[in-house]
């Protein structure tokens, strides 16, 4: 989806950024993202939140740094 594309996009590009704290600089940033598209994953807005947060959840499980889209065949990700 262009959803789940934008988001890997930004991951990418900030992987790339290079900030500092005075002097010090900091170490690579890594970014985790959940998506969960309208209507497909959900028709209200806490259907969505629920499951992109799911998605997040998975993603830092499988080892953080990556995006990943609510599957809702995914037994990791069921709603409770």
């Amino acid at each position: 989806t262009d959803s789940y594309r934008r988001a890997e996009q930004l991951r990418q590009q900030m992987k790339t950024m290079q900030l500092s704290y005075g002097d010090r600089v900091l170490g690579p940033i890594t970014v985790s993202s959940g998506i969960a598209t309208y209507p497909m994953h959900g028709s209200t807005y806490d259907e969505l939140l629920q499951r992109a947060d799911l998605a997040l959840y998975r993603a830092k499980q499988e080892g953080r740094d990556r995006t990943i889209a609510y599957n809702e065949k995914d037994p990791q990700q069921e709603i409770s």
